[in-house]
């Protein structure tokens, strides 16, 4: 099922859909973009096709 941002945004609020922490910034038109941590990774794209981190 795909659900619309403002379906997803209903959800939270009515408290059918949990997704703690989240600010209206991360619900997208089909999606939330969810948060694992405080970091990240930056993958270098080569021209020899090997990505490393």
């Amino acid at each position: 099922m795909i659900l619309s941002d403002k379906t997803i945004s209903k959800m939270i609020e009515d408290k059918t859909l949990v997704i703690e922490p989240i600010t209206k910034e991360q619900i997208q038109p089909a999606s939330v973009d969810i948060r694992h941590g405080n970091t990240f990774s930056v993958v270098d794209d080569t021209p020899s096709g090997i990505i490393t981190l």
